[in-house]
């Protein structure tokens, strides 16, 4: 093992330095006989590409790896220095890879143990290499090494106002030059593919400070986005829908060249392009999970600042709204009713990165509003909803429509459910019939933990005519002695919502 960990100060004593081609000597390819891609053409093996792609592959733990380089110069020429204990003849092949490919490469001898290995073609900037060795022993080596940005002149006058702006690209670092006085901005467009995040770097090379403005798709200073003024250095960032944009770079004191870096990091989260108004909501499902973006300016300059959407609600039961901005930011959410205003709310949430809604609700059509509240990026909602088991013997909220029941009868009901037109089902009132003189007694339960009341009227069922009540318990009871005719029993929502049952029991 100490043999060919020596053997490779072949490569690293790769000595990674950046050589100036014209001491080079003259290629001797046909000597060493290595073909486009580095490898030595003597083995049919190694020629197939996609094979050793795939042979590298599944035995990748096979690779004795060097530590990483980065910020190559896009014009690198590397040095491999040999051991005196090897040749050139125990090299299989040295090669490139950028993206699972093969880079083609010239390899040339300028000493009897040094080798150089330079790419026919200039690296990408900001991009990732891998050079690999083959070693006719069967030992494999690799180093990873990371290019720097490339640079690039986009300053091409007359470019001093939006409708004239150059374009330039997202995640790329260009130059320019504010000239003098007649020269003291640039402008450049740029396009953005979807939401994300855009940074905008500016440096004044030259020690003076410059001026950085980002604008929506009409460059003027009524359509500004973001800017930062007056520093060498200077910085923007912003979260951008998909659109047309500009940026302008001022010169805030003195001339000279300036570099302007573009990073852009694109949403991941999916969106689902919600209505930004209740009436355009789309439906979505009771029991879903809906993500969507929010906070992001658009190319108009406007703001997504909510995102709506509709619920249609099969029967009483009870909804439970999570909501997360999964970005670090705050959002709200609210529950309206059939109309989706601010004077029709039902529930809200707002200004936390977890916020939640549970509540009651009746069969009907609702909606939720999502709100922005701090930051930008992408939310989660997850509704669930539990429909309630028990069944509901729809009793009216008022004596004079109450349906007759019988003095010795078991009823369900609902109450506490808001319901789609925002008033909530406190009461529901049952009328009986007393046959002779005796005693009733009523016993209620609200069925899911919260509290009810009962009250027994006479033949008129309001308060000034009751004749007795026990309120504000999960069970409640009242005994009564009663004459011949008519009375009223009113059920009361005191604390949740839910299902109740009432047990009625009258002896003469």
């Amino acid at each position: 093992m100490k043999k060919s960990r020596l053997l490779l100060s072949i490569i690293l004593s790769i000595s990674i330095l950046l050589l100036n081609c014209s001491v080079f000597a003259e290629p001797i390819e046909s000597e060493l006989g290595f073909n486009e891609y580095g490898f030595k053409t003597l083995d049919k093996q190694l020629l197939a590409e996609e094979k050793l792609l795939g042979n590298m592959r599944a035995k990748s733990s096979n690779w004795e790896t060097f530590p990483s380089k980065t910020n190559i110069d896009l014009e690198k020429v590397w040095t491999v220095k040999f051991s005196s204990t090897v040749n050139m003849e125990n090299l299989d092949g040295i090669a490139i890879e950028k993206d699972n490919q093969f880079i083609p490469v010239r390899i040339t001898k300028t000493k009897y143990d040094t080798i150089t290995v330079q790419p026919i073609d200039s690296f990408s900037g900001n991009s990732e290499y891998t050079m690999r060795i083959f070693l006719n022993n069967g030992r494999k080596y690799k180093m990873n090494f990371y290019t720097k940005p490339e640079y690039r002149n986009a300053d091409i006058e007359p470019n001093d106002n939006f409708m004239q702006a150059n374009e330039i690209y997202l995640n790329e670092t260009i130059i320019g030059e504010l000239k003098s006085q007649n020269d003291n901005v640039d402008f450049y467009k740029i396009e953005i593919p979807s939401s994300g995040k855009l940074r905008i770097d500016g440096t004044q090379l030259d020690g003076g400070e410059i001026g950085i403005t980002l604008y929506n798709e009409y460059g003027t200073d009524s359509n500004y986005i973001a800017r930062d003024y007056s520093g060498q250095k200077v910085q923007i960032i912003s979260g951008l829908e998909k659109g047309t944009y500009y940026i302008g770079v001022y010169n805030r004191s003195g001339y000279g060249a300036y570099e302007l870096n573009l990073d852009f990091s694109k949403q991941t989260i999916a969106n689902d392009n919600a209505s930004n108004n209740y009436i355009k909501a789309e439906k979505i499902s009771i029991n879903d999970r809906i993500t969507g973006h929010i906070g992001y300016t658009r190319s108009n300059g406007n703001v997504n600042t909510q995102d709506f959407y509709k619920i249609e609600i099969p029967s009483s039961g009870k909804l439970r709204i999570d909501g997360t901005q999964l970005d670090g930011g705050e959002i709200g959410i609210t529950l309206y009713n059939e109309y989706g205003t601010d004077s029709n709310y039902i529930a809200r949430d707002y200004s936390s990165q977890k916020v939640q809604i549970i509540s009651g609700l009746d069969k009907g059509t609702y909606y939720i509003g999502v709100y922005n509240r701090s930051g930008y990026g992408a939310y989660e909602l997850n509704l669930d909803f539990s429909k309630q088991t028990i069944a509901n013997d729809n009793a009216s909220n008022n004596y004079i429509k109450a349906e007759k029941i019988s003095i010795n009868d078991r009823i369900t009901g609902h109450i506490g459910y808001t319901r789609s037109n925002g008033n909530v089902n406190t009461q529901d009132f049952y009328k009986i019939e007393i046959p002779s003189s005796g005693k009733l007694r009523i016993d209620g339960t609200q069925l899911d933990g919260g509290e009810i009341g009962i009250t027994l009227y006479n033949e008129y069922g309001t308060d000034s005519n009751y004749i007795t009540r026990d309120y504000s318990s999960q069970k409640v009871q009242i005994i009564s002695d009663l004459d011949k005719g008519t009375y009223y029993i009113g059920v009361y929502n005191r604390s949740g919502y839910g299902a109740y049952e009432l047990n009625l029991n009258f002896k003469e």
